[in-house]
């Protein structure tokens, strides 16, 4: 028996600039850093706005079957977009230098804690049984074979 998940096609993405910090930048390095932060995030927001935009023509039903399917649009229930955060203990130790290091040792960590993040979103997720469709957890494997050596590992 297989799982489908309650709401088809959701789009998830994973937002790695954060939205609000918790104190005011001073440092010449720290302004920039979120002058960084800013300017990144105005694309995603940007993106979020059309995505409401086009949830809010398909809920009024703005616009009909016949010019959606013209232009290669066959979704016709609004799309439901999920955010997989990095934990706060990891985006509190990240500046925009880290968003060019390649050294193994920080990309592991930030697998290790996307991993930590997209299990606990994956959890949260409802999931709809094929018979019955009744709603519950999802199954998880969290002791699942690591392809790559861990964050402590790496070091």
């Amino acid at each position: 028996m297989s799982d489908t998940r309650a709401e088809a096609g959701p789009r998830n993405r994973v937002p790695v600039l954060p939205t609000a910090i918790d104190s005011l930048p001073k440092t010449n390095s720290q302004i920039f850093d979120r002058r960084n932060q800013m300017e990144g995030n105005v694309s995603l927001q940007q993106s979020l706005e059309f995505v409401e935009f086009c949830n809010l023509l398909l809920r009024e039903k703005a616009v009909s079957d016949e010019v959606l399917d013209r232009i290669g649009f066959t979704r016709r229930q609004p799309i439901a977009v999920r955010f997989v955060r990095m934990s706060p203990e990891l985006q509190s130790t990240l500046d925009y230098v880290s968003k060019l290091s390649r050294e193994p040792s920080h990309i592991y960590r930030l697998i290790d804690d996307g991993v930590k993040q997209g299990r606990a979103f994956l959890e949260s997720l409802p999931v709809k049984d094929d018979v019955g469709g009744a709603a519950r957890g999802p199954e998880t494997d969290p002791s699942a074979p690591n392809v790559r050596p861990s964050a402590s590992e790496a070091a």
